[in-house]
């Protein structure tokens, strides 16, 4: 969460966003209560990519809640969605990273409002520029972002 929202830091003057955090650590129940009770411009999930597919796999239930997330979000939230997703140390293979892509984008896609997000192994590898231009993109897109090299 702190590169997370270090990137994000580096990004509030360009896209007109505060960096603080309103939830931390909550899960996906208790995030959509937030956005329930609450109007925001912008909204940043961040979901590990490993928790989110064994969810996926073995939980009805799980798998329920994440959509009813995303689903809330994306009717909520005003201006953008960006769900990051992190798979740290490329524990997921392509297969599980387009299927959670997919499973993301089917939900954001129509509001146009959605930005999936792959970030592998370090969030601060990405060009803070770069982000901010996929983020005030209209359409709902899906990006992986990896370390730059040194």
């Amino acid at each position: 969460m702190k590169a997370v929202k270090r990137v994000f830091n580096n990004l509030r003057s360009v896209l007109d966003i505060s960096t603080d955090t309103a939830v931390e650590k909550c899960s996906p129940g208790s995030a959509k209560s937030y956005l329930l009770k609450n109007t925001l411009r912008f909204c940043v999930l961040v979901v590990d990519g490993k928790t989110v597919k064994d969810v996926y796999e073995r939980l009805v239930q799980g798998r329920a809640e994440y959509e009813d997330l995303l689903r809330t979000a994306a009717n909520k939230v005003v201006e953008k969605v960006v769900v990051m997703i992190c798979n740290p140390f490329a524990v997921l293979s392509s297969r599980d990273e387009a299927f959670i892509s997919d499973a993301v984008e089917r939900i954001l896609k129509g509001t146009g409002k959605g930005l999936a997000v792959w970030v592998k192994d370090n969030v601060m590898g990405m060009e803070p520029d770069a982000l901010a231009q996929m983020i005030t993109a209209s359409a709902s897109v899906s990006v992986s972002i990896e370390p730059q090299p040194s």
